[in-house]
């Protein structure tokens, strides 16, 4: 079991996991403050930290999470530490990466919530309002608690809602999280295949505000109906109250309709780069008008990757435009696997990782620039940040035509 599986079942209970992933601007936040509470105790004992580093080791040893209660004394003071930091990052920054400004400096009411919490590519490319008030496309009662859904669209790559949760009565407590345990329902499950799902949202006024994301990877008729199950939904409470998960049924129906703008860039032969005995690959990439979907595949030596994880150094893919900024990473999956048991490695045996990376669409005509990196985090006067270096040799840059 994974930090994020664990995680994951404390917060939520046991559901589909693909349905209820950590919001990935809080898994990369979880990462590294685990890297700065751990540290140098993990690779001492030889424990990986990142939620994929730990989810392939599981896969390959098929055995438990070895527990940082080496260095932390005990299982349940570990599990207690990871849902602090869950939390903490959860109602303090999950919605700063998408927008610079404060609650405070908000207008009284939100006219978009798109607009306010959503990434860059969908506030460029949607029409989102700048005045007025939210629309309300559903609306649900149950239990005290009013689950809303005001804006929603598909475009060929990703289908995207935005909501609020709120009591029926007074407002939810600041410094309190919410989380909605949205569920696809059977029928919009089968009709969406296989999807990647992000989630993420904030405090606002006294109600949740949020926005959920579900990437697809196949052609969806023009006009469907979404159809989601909200079973339930926890609280982590800002006093010393423990987590708690109140029951109801918030599902709804939501006609959508939309045109298919998504394209696959095709290539004559796959761009890749070799160097030693590693290799990088660019698989596919997919855009729409609001988003782009980079599937990458990397593989190294497994005893490097080995020597990576007890000298707490992960990977990492920095994805720039041609004048070295990087995009808006919106989202990330990913799956890996060992051509060998890692106790049984040899100078042959690989390490495999394919990604999945979301960042806005980028224009026609232009040049991006893939680095796979490996990522070790340092002390800075005083303070914790990641130290990116380069793979040698694995730089690819991508025409997009």
């Amino acid at each position: 079991m994974s930090f994020e599986d664990l995680i994951r079942k404390e917060l939520r209970g046991t559901t589909d996991e693909r349905d209820l992933p950590i919001p990935d601007a809080v898994r990369r936040r979880i990462d590294e403050t685990l890297v700065e509470l751990v540290g140098d105790t993990a690779a001492q004992h030889n424990m990986p930290t990142t939620f994929d580093a730990v989810h392939e080791e599981q896969q390959d040893a098929a055995a438990e999470l070895p527990s940082p209660r080496r260095a932390i004394r005990s299982t349940h003071r570990m599990r207690r530490l990871a849902l602090a930091i869950v939390f903490l990052l959860l109602s303090a920054s999950v919605w700063i990466a998408s927008s610079p400004q404060t609650v405070e400096s908000m207008k009284p009411y939100l006219s978009s919530i798109f607009g306010w919490i959503g990434d860059e590519g969908v506030r460029q490319h949607l029409t989102v309002q700048n005045t007025g008030e939210l629309p309300i496309l559903a609306e649900v009662k149950n239990n005290g608690y009013i689950l809303r859904i005001h804006e929603a669209f598909y475009d060929g790559l990703q289908v995207s809602f935005s909501y609020t949760f709120r009591k029926e009565q007074g407002e939810i407590p600041k410094g309190d999280y919410v989380i909605p345990d949205f569920q696809l329902a059977p029928s919009t499950k089968s009709l969406l295949g296989y999807t990647y799902k992000f989630d993420h949202g904030g405090l606002y006024d006294g109600y949740e505000a949020g926005v959920v994301k579900y990437f697809v990877q196949k052609k969806l008729p023009d006009t469907f109906t979404l159809a989601i199950n909200v079973p339930k939904f926890g609280v982590q409470h800002s006093d010393e109250r423990p987590y708690s998960v109140i029951p109801g049924d918030w599902g709804f129906e939501l006609p959508l309709s939309g045109i298919d703008h998504s394209r696959t860039i095709q290539r004559d032969k796959p761009l890749r780069a070799e160097h030693e005995k590693n290799s990088f690959e660019v698989v596919r990439l997919r855009m729409s008008d609001t988003a782009a979907e980079w599937h990458l595949k990397l593989q190294i030596p497994l005893l490097r990757h080995q020597a990576m994880l007890q000298q707490g150094e992960f990977l990492h893919y920095r994805i720039q435009d041609e004048k070295g900024k990087a995009l808006e990473l919106t989202g990330e999956w990913g799956a890996s696997h060992n051509t060998d048991r890692p106790i049984n490695a040899t100078p042959d045996s690989a390490y495999v990782e394919d990604k999945w990376l979301y960042t806005p669409p980028v224009p026609s005509g232009s040049t991006i620039t893939i680095i796979p990196m490996i990522r070790t985090m340092v002390t800075v006067d005083g303070e914790p940040e990641w130290k990116e270096t380069p793979i040698e040799g694995l730089t690819i840059r991508v025409p997009v035509e």
